[in-house]
């Protein structure tokens, strides 16, 4: 072994050492800061307790996001949201697109916040809105990771 290919196994084992430290010692933290969860139960006593409601001819997008979202809601529970495009009088995950949601500020062009989501609970319905379809996906994996607690392991 040349000298300078010692010095480097060396000099990568003390980082290795030395950068592992830290890591052990340090408190366990959870991917996201605690949000507030959305207050719209979307499943009771294994029933599914909320709808999720797609405008009329919806795009592509926002269907695999309603599809995405009651199939990962009967993972979790065993109750499958029905996928409907009427307004129910009870609970609902409502799918909109709203698109002066993220502006980009004039004179500009589009910017990375121009893919952002809102999600809005009223108490009784709970409104994943974004500036266009695929917004509307980010925001139900956004719904589905922050406040359901799934997680993707890849």
């Amino acid at each position: 072994m040349s000298k300078a290919a010692a010095f480097c196994l060396r000099t990568a084992c003390l980082y290795a050492l030395w950068g592992a430290a830290p890591l052990i010692a340090a408190e366990v933290r959870p991917l996201y800061a605690p949000a507030r969860p959305p207050i719209v139960e979307l499943v009771r006593e294994g029933q599914a307790a909320a709808v999720v409601v797609l405008p009329e001819n919806a795009p592509l997008e926002m269907r695999h996001a309603a599809k995405e979202l009651s199939a990962y809601v009967r993972r979790m529970s065993g109750a499958e949201l029905p996928i409907t495009s009427q307004t129910p009088d009870g609970p609902a995950v409502i799918l909109a697109v709203q698109p002066g949601l993220n502006r980009p500020p004039a004179g500009q062009r589009p910017w990375i916040g121009s893919r952002g989501y809102r999600l809005r609970s009223d108490g009784k319905t709970l409104h994943v809105v974004g500036a266009d379809s695929l917004s509307v996906l980010y925001g139900v994996y956004g719904l589905l990771e922050r406040h359901l607690g799934v997680r993707w392991l890849w």
